[in-house]
């Protein structure tokens, strides 16, 4: 690419941190996708945008276009996103409506269920957004990342019974949101479910974009480029286009996954009922923060699940939280 070759339009995923501490993680062609805007990699895709009657693009979720922004100009195309919360069978469960809380807030709730969802196992969400990649700095402190892990490796004194149907990193899109007859996790069938995001630090949900599509600064086929982007960024593209089957997350269009517009997956289409999908966009609405899925992520993960294989001192612990710390530091600083 920097000797001007390369491809007209990447489209690329960003493979979300697997579980446990022996992991064979495929890297992305761009590993920090915020660094490559930086890095000018990108065609820059507003006139495009501006000139497109093919896209609706007040109809995609705003929070998660914007990750694809590089001081105000979109060089990336967001294709799928995800967030995590935890559900909760409205017939069994009564929750008062608290929002917007922060993560401390939430872990000290008098409600088990409230406190229930800060205790997923996406530490990265915690801290919103993890790096300031125009500063190469991360967000957070290494004594901010010690408190989280300690209270997310405290003991959680909820009774088990009624335990709730827990999804993390909202797995929509997914084969296993269609079962093989046919039924939404949350369609019309499914219980009426509240959803209870994992708050971070401000008070706020973090989501984490899986997907994107960018041309190459290099193309000698913008237009070309840029039509295929179109087709992936409208509503009908989104729903029938066979991309979306594999891909994991949830689909950019606010309207995908309603009853008026099934969206898909490898199990067939899928949409959520009237009340699940109103509770789903209610904690959506409350995204305010979205990071690609990177190294970062993926370091940070990794030393959570490591705590859970292996029981540690509190010395031991500190000398993880230091070396995790270090080496992201280090990551952030070559991204």
């Amino acid at each position: 690419m920097m000797a001007g070759a390369g491809p007209d339009l990447f489209i690329c995923a960003c493979p979300r941190p697997s579980r446990g501490t022996k992991r064979t993680v495929p890297k992305g062609l761009f590993p920090y996708p915020a660094s490559a805007m930086k890095s000018n990699l990108f065609l820059p895709l507003d006139d495009f945008i501006k000139n497109t009657s093919a896209i609706e693009w007040d109809s995609l979720v705003p929070q998660v276009m914007d990750a694809g922004k590089y001081k105000g100009t979109q060089f990336i195309a967001p294709l799928t996103y995800v967030f995590g919360i935890t559900g909760f069978d409205s017939a069994q469960h009564s929750i008062e409506d608290t929002s917007p809380i922060t993560w401390e807030e939430q872990i000290a709730s008098g409600s088990d269920e409230i406190r229930r969802a800060g205790y997923t196992n996406d530490i990265f969400s915690i801290f919103g957004n993890l790096a300031d990649y125009e500063k190469d700095v991360l967000t957070f402190s290494e004594e901010d990342l010690l408190f989280c892990l300690k209270n997310l490796l405290a003991p959680l004194d909820i009774p088990e019974e009624g335990a709730p149907e827990t999804m993390a990193g909202l797995p929509i899109g997914l084969p296993n949101m269609v079962d093989n007859k046919g039924n939404c996790s949350f369609g019309d069938k499914s219980p009426d479910y509240i959803f209870i995001p994992q708050y971070n630090t401000a008070g706020g949900v973090t989501a984490q974009v899986t997907s994107f599509a960018a041309i190459n600064r290099n193309t000698d086929n913008p237009e070309e480029a840029f039509a295929i982007i179109e087709l992936l960024l409208s509503k009908e593209g989104q729903q029938n286009t066979e991309l979306y089957d594999s891909l994991y997350g949830m689909p950019t269009h606010m309207e995908l996954g309603s009853k008026g517009a099934p969206a898909q997956s490898l199990g067939g289409p899928w949409h959520m009922s009237d009340e699940n999908f109103k509770a789903f966009c209610k904690v959506r609405e409350q995204i305010n923060a979205v990071n690609f899925f990177t190294p970062l992520e993926e370091e940070m993960d990794k030393m959570l699940w490591s705590c859970f294989e292996t029981e540690l001192s509190d010395n031991e612990l500190e000398e993880l939280v230091s070396d995790t710390y270090r080496v992201m530091t280090m990551m952030i600083g070559e991204s």
